[in-house]
């Protein structure tokens, strides 16, 4: 009957103590994104690439930056003003999806500089 009682309590500690894990690690993460965001900037998508290698678009007062970034070394590979930035961004299932307008949007850009 003592073993009944103290394997009970285990398993209630056990998952006490997932519970206050989980609440903890939003609440740090919360806090820590309230600290990355800045007042004027923002990361809009980042996407991997390689190993060590994404594309980053950043929006700075009122500009969209898309940089690529591959170890220590920035390259800003274009820059565009927020107002010509007005992708819908459709949900679905909870997620919004914009990856086809920026798509469109990059290859428009790209092949009016070539």
């Amino acid at each position: 009957m003592d073993s009944v009682i103290s394997g009970l309590l285990l398993i209630l500690i056990t998952t006490l103590i997932i519970v206050f894990a989980y609440y903890i690690t939003n609440i740090v993460g919360k806090k820590t994104k309230k600290l990355m965001d800045g007042r004027y900037t923002q990361v809009l998508e980042r996407t991997m690439i390689g190993l060590n290698t994404n594309i980053t678009i950043l929006k700075i007062n009122k500009k969209i930056y898309i940089v690529a970034m591959q170890g220590k070394t920035i390259e800003v590979l274009d820059r565009i003003d927020e107002s010509l930035w007005d992708f819908k961004a459709e949900k679905e299932d909870g997620f919004i999806n914009i990856s086809e307008d920026i798509t469109s949007y990059l290859k428009k850009r790209f092949s009016k500089k070539s």
